[in-house]
């Protein structure tokens, strides 16, 4: 029996995306506008060498090119900030925006911020609110589907 070569591949760039990244409230709440803009900065990130997060820089020219439409653009990028999946640090006047992605460690070194578990645990409750008032919703209504037909559910 061979060990699968689960390894990364040779010579060829690659970002790793955890399990908990990708099943997190913060990464399934992506629109394809802002996943456009995360697809773009992990390919800058790895055209850099993977050395270069907190200092990955994206155009409004350069994400309109990608596939986002022009007036979309500074809206994805505060959504991808709000989800906590991107840092951005904007430099005023003629100065251009560097963006950091929040699961990679920054280029000098200092750890992965991880902001996107916190979106997860602020919208936790909202989100459990919501499926409650849902499920009670629904459970009203069969109860009152089943009156209406005769017959009664439960005790």
């Amino acid at each position: 029996m061979t060990k699968p070569n689960n390894k990364p591949p040779k010579d060829e760039p690659y970002v790793w995306l955890t399990r908990e990244l990708l099943a997190s409230h913060a990464w399934r709440s992506m629109t394809w506008k802002e996943r456009k803009v995360i697809d773009f900065l992990l390919l800058e990130h790895m055209g850099k060498g993977g050395q270069h997060n907190g200092k990955l820089k994206a155009t409004h020219r350069q994400l309109t090119s990608s596939g986002i439409a022009s007036y979309h653009v500074k809206a994805a990028i505060d959504q991808c900030e709000r989800l906590g999946l991107v840092d951005a640090r904007r430099g005023g006047m003629r100065v251009a925006t560097t963006y950091a992605i929040t699961w990679l460690p920054l280029h000098d070194g200092t750890p992965a911020s991880n902001r996107w578990r916190d979106f997860k645990a602020k919208n936790q409750k909202s989100a459990s609110r919501i499926a409650g008032r849902a499920a009670s919703k629904i459970a009203g209504r069969s109860s009152q589907s089943a009156s209406k037909n005769g017959r009664q559910i439960g005790p």
